[in-house]
């Protein structure tokens, strides 16, 4: 069993579910991925770009 001061740490703040926490991160976490991925000028970005969801219309 943690001590008090640990246990108090390990909770979430007050008022704010976990799942909604772990939500938030989740896709801020994506949205990183994704900054990297289209960085310009890499390879990864111009694959980013030419996949079926993401091509230009023509």
């Amino acid at each position: 069993m943690p001590a008090p001061e640990q246990a108090a740490a390990l909770d979430p703040p007050r008022g704010v579910p976990v799942l909604h926490l772990t939500r938030i991160i989740h896709h801020r976490q994506h949205a990183l991925i994704r900054e990297d991925l289209t960085a310009p000028g890499t390879e990864a970005e111009a694959v980013y770009r030419l996949t079926p969801a993401r091509r230009p219309a023509a």
